[in-house]
């Protein structure tokens, strides 16, 4: 079965998404269940780098690709450490419910990441990561089958919603991408 990686694509599977592996114990003589967190988050960040990089109108320089590579580990990172999985423990991928059995949490997904990314440069107030977050921003929208949101106040939103915004925005001082000022920001992919 070949997978195509779009916003379109009618068969959805989270690049995000990880498990257990399991290793075999020499001295315990069995098999027994691993997370190796870094690793995944390292073969993650490649994969992004190559989506980014085909879905970006401008290859990264040297120095762009270091902060680049930067981002998206702390991005990554972030993502799993906010759900509370952590390296080496692979037990902190389920969530136990109130009838003691468990079940996998809830993992990342490219929209989360792609907010994130979009919240962090906002944030950004290192000069050298701004190009490397316009290439990231640039090189995965075309992953995301729509976003829209405002970013003085990180709001995002549905179309419809969106809609809303921008009327209610014509009676206000928030100037709309439509207006030109790209005050508002949105991406479909439909």
């Amino acid at each position: 079965m070949k997978f195509q990686i779009t916003a379109n694509s009618t068969m959805i599977m989270n690049l995000l998404d990880l498990g257990e592996e399991k290793e075999y114990d020499e001295n315990a003589r069995r098999e027994e269940a691993a997370l190796h967190l870094t690793k995944n988050i390292a073969i993650l960040k490649e994969l992004l780098m190559e989506m980014i990089k085909f879905g970006s109108k401008k290859e990264p320089d040297f120095e762009e690709e270091l902060a680049m590579d930067s981002i998206l580990e702390g991005v990554l990172a972030h993502l799993f450490e906010i759900r509370g999985i952590v390296d080496g423990d692979p037990a902190s991928l389920d969530v136990t419910k109130s009838d003691y059995t468990s079940e996998k949490k809830e993992l990342p997904i490219i929209y989360e990441f792609y907010l994130e990314i979009l919240k962090r440069c906002r944030e950004n107030t290192n000069p050298h990561h701004d190009k490397a977050y316009s290439l990231i921003v640039d090189g995965m929208k075309i992953y995301v089958r729509e976003l829209y949101y405002v970013p003085e106040a990180m709001t995002d939103a549905l179309a419809e919603k969106m809609e809303i915004l921008a009327k209610e925005a014509e009676n206000s001082d928030c100037i709309c991408q439509a207006k030109s000022e790209n005050r508002m920001w949105g991406t479909s992919n439909e």
